[in-house]
């Protein structure tokens, strides 16, 4: 049954992400993982009927529809009309939130849309799950960047895509809903009041993430706290809190079954409390959130006690494997959600392990720091992948404190929730030992979180994760020093060389490669120069609020191509969003120099480009401005790279738009021209430096304004491609019709990022290659 299960889970991974040929790196790794991991414990006897069925159970994964959202390729803002389904339902004191699936959303003017299907986040809303809402809210695109990357994102194939303001919270209409969902959110909401009211602050938020599974009410330095700890999953409402909550209702209902004389004669008490407790995970995993892992849980542990209802005896691998197998064919989407496959993965390494009975406190001891070593191990690899890091202490601090969090913490917690709920007079009793508990636990976590060893490491790449799977893989399935020994020599040797030859193909030699960057509505190009120098052009920015793209593109870039020191960057012109990133660069990342117009620090209504300048320098940044730029073409190792304009300095006649520094980068016959937000007065004065050759690839000016982009710009250097970076949905309508015309009048063939995301272009000086392919058509 685990084998078919894991085969079957793999099925479903590719049917969610084929389309992308670095997801299917994902598939393969999780093949090795998962399915080596399951298949060493089959019965070698049926092994052809194992891989028979397993062949079969991963056509059947393949066979499922995976429910995406829906994609709109213009994205839109506004107020809209929202008519919507609650899916999820969350309330914290900083204030309650839903996701919600778009059924119609239509602007008042009724000339933009929203696609059915689409997946959004709105606040402030509380409303139960199921139900169908309408209202009038603030519609605002949420900012992803898409970017190449030796470490990318995890796949989501259900990304929530928008947020939503409600304007009038007291104005939402509930069209219909389900009184199973309203009398659950009303249960939860009483049982928050109960605990804010008879507890400190501090300690209420953490029960209500024990008991409700409200992660968010946990403030954000104890969650760092308890992350940075190893022990996130003790505040997450997990299978653990379901199999402990769940297991100590059975065991309470048989006691009192036992002692109902007319029923303890006439039935198996057991097996009937095995029953109602099937039914009671089911409704405590639904009451606590429905987090993934409680689900599986919930499903895990109901699937056991009908077993034993039933007179049969479970076994946990099968039991375990259907239950995640259950889930799998109702939500195809599950399979790449990483709680979910934590769960998996850490249920799967424990189940594994024999049962010791009789052992002494250091027996114990002994057999906690193992299972927890066997957890860890296990959930590595996607720990790694995607949160960057895996706290080494973890593994003793989830011996010392798991313990304190499931046999003190939690049962506290819950029976204090009854009392204060049902019996508020005498929720004194139980208060004090909770938040006794309570403090200890936190300040175990605080000690633990001194150790900050393995919590941050390296984005790693595909060859690295697969040595680190293979090797997590290793360690769980021998058993003797000697071969752990050579399985921890084996992975990180691999890790090694895998890390030697990432470093190698991240700082090119003998090539140019340019990577035009997805930073929104934004500019920003990183520029391998053939003798391994790297020149950033522009930086990106969030002059709308939105994420900074230094901090959330260039920085995590730069350290998954292990590049630790930009030599050039660009700042084409003073405007916020082609500087605003490179205040995340300075001072955590080393830069050789800085090219810029200089008008920022010779007009009055540039003061924080000025002061962003100013900072450099204090750090040791040299500053050069056109009229050393334009002396003289500079080269690095066989690219030539010149400041066409503004020269020899900018002309303070014109805004900064038509004084942008336009750098032209030649290598053998191949040559790039990166117009920064140039208009056409600028363009006009690049004609006299054609020189009739065509272009090869063009940064279009001002992120394919209609102002920009000239057609005799366009008929003097005939470009084959055309960059255009633009933001998805961005107000200001960019690329404009006209500019897309004019592109595909000169049989330029047009690249958008806000289409494509970011798109990398290499050449040897020679051949040309774009990843991903530009479309085969001319600009449309």
């Amino acid at each position: 049954m685990a084998l078919i299960t894991s085969a079957f889970l793999l099925g479903l991974f590719a049917r969610a992400l084929c389309p992308c040929s670095a997801q299917l790196g994902f598939l393969a790794i999780f093949s090795l993982f998962l399915g080596g991991l399951v298949v060493a414990r089959s019965r070698m006897s049926a092994r052809g009927t194992h891989l028979l069925l397993a062949v079969g159970a991963c056509a059947a994964g393949l066979a499922q529809a995976s429910e995406q959202s829906a994609s709109n390729s213009a994205w839109v803002s506004g107020t809209m009309r929202i008519d919507a389904v609650v899916e999820s339902a969350r309330a914290s004191p900083g204030g309650s939130a839903c996701v919600l699936v778009i059924l119609s959303a239509r602007s008042l003017d009724g000339t933009r849309t929203l696609a059915a299907g689409t997946r959004v986040w709105a606040r402030p809303m509380l409303v139960a799950e199921g139900s169908r809402v309408r209202f009038l809210a603030r519609v605002t695109p949420i900012v992803r960047f898409r970017n190449p990357s030796p470490h990318p994102a995890w796949p989501d194939p259900a990304p929530i895509t928008y947020r939503i303001s409600v304007l009038a919270p007291e104005q939402v209409r509930v069209i219909a809903s389900s009184r199973w969902s309203v009398s659950m959110e009303a249960a939860r909401a009483r049982v928050r009041d109960a605990l804010f009211n008879s507890l400190s602050d501090r300690v209420a938020r953490i029960a209500c993430a024990l008991v409700l599974g409200d992660a968010n009410a946990v403030s954000p330095d104890d969650n760092e706290t308890v992350r940075n700890a190893g022990l996130a999953h003790v505040l997450a409402v997990s299978g653990m809190h379901v199999a402990i909550l769940a297991g100590f209702f059975v065991i309470a209902l048989r006691v009192i079954l036992l002692r109902v004389a007319s029923i303890a004669e006439r039935f198996d008490v057991r097996r009937v409390a095995c029953a109602l407790g099937s039914v009671a995970a089911l409704v405590y995993a639904e009451f606590a959130g429905g987090s993934p892992s409680a689900w599986r849980s919930a499903w895990t542990a109901a699937f056991a006690w009908l077993l034993v209802a039933c007179g049969k005896r479970p076994r946990a691998g099968p039991v375990g494997a259907c239950a995640a197998l259950a889930m799998s064919v109702f939500d195809a989407d599950l399979v790449t959600r990483p709680a979910f496959l934590l769960s998996v993965l850490a249920t799967a390494a424990l189940v594994a392990l024999p049962c010791v009975q009789n052992m002494s406190i250091t027996g114990y001891v002994a057999e906690a720091l193992r299972t927890s070593l066997r957890a860890s191990i296990a959930t590595l690899p996607v720990l790694v992948w995607c949160f960057d890091g895996a706290p080494l202490v973890g593994v003793l601090a989830n011996a010392a404190l798991v313990p304190l969090g499931a046999v003190v913490l939690l049962p506290l917690a819950t029976v204090h929730a009854s009392v204060a709920l049902f019996a508020s007079p005498v929720a004194f009793l139980t208060r004090a030992p909770l938040e006794v508990s309570t403090q200890a636990f936190l300040r175990g976590c605080e000690w633990f979180q001194t150790f900050s060893y393995g919590r941050h490491v390296a984005p790693l790449s595909f060859a690295q994760l697969t040595a680190v799977c293979g090797g997590c893989a290793g360690l769980l399935l021998v058993h003797t020093v000697p071969k752990r020994a050579l399985v921890v020599t084996a992975t990180l040797v691999a890790i090694a060389l895998a890390e030697v030859w990432l470093r190698h193909a991240e700082s090119p030699h003998g090539q140019l490669r340019a990577t035009f960057l997805d930073v929104w509505q934004g500019d920003s190009a990183l520029i391998d120069l053939p003798n391994g120098q790297l020149m950033l052009v522009d930086a990106g920015g969030n002059p709308e609020h939105g994420p900074d793209p230094g901090a959330h593109v260039l920085l995590p870039l730069l350290r998954a191509r292990r590049r630790d020191r930009v030599d050039v960057v660009v700042i084409t012109h003073p405007h916020p969003d082609h500087y605003g990133g490179v205040a995340a660069l300075l001072g955590t990342i080393p830069i050789g120099e800085i090219w810029d117009s200089g008008q920022a620090e010779d007009e009055p209504n540039h003061n924080e480009a000025a002061a962003l300048l100013a900072r450099a320098r204090t750090l040791g940044v040299r500053v050069r401005t056109p009229r050393e730029l334009c002396a003289r073409s500079r080269t690095f190792g066989g690219a030539v790279v010149d400041v066409l304009a503004p020269c020899p300095t900018y002309d303070a006649g014109y805004d900064p738009n038509d004084n942008s520094l336009v750098i032209r980068v030649r290598f053998g016959r191949r040559q790039f021209l990166l117009l920064g937000d140039a208009e056409a007065h600028e363009e006009s004065t690049l004609l006299r430096f054609a020189d009739g050759r065509a272009l090869d690839v063009l940064k279009v000016g001002h992120h394919g304004s209609r102002t920009s982009t000239t057609a005799p710009l366009l008929e003097a250097y005939r470009p084959l491609y055309a960059i255009v970076s633009a933001g998805r949905g961005n107000r200001f309508g960019h690329p404009h019709p006209e500019t897309l015309a004019r592109l595909a009048a000169a049989r330029t063939r047009a690249v958008r990022l806000d289409h494509a995301g970011g798109t990398i272009v290499e050449t040897d000086g020679a051949s040309l290659t774009f990843s991903p392919e530009p479309p085969a058509r001319p600009a449309q």
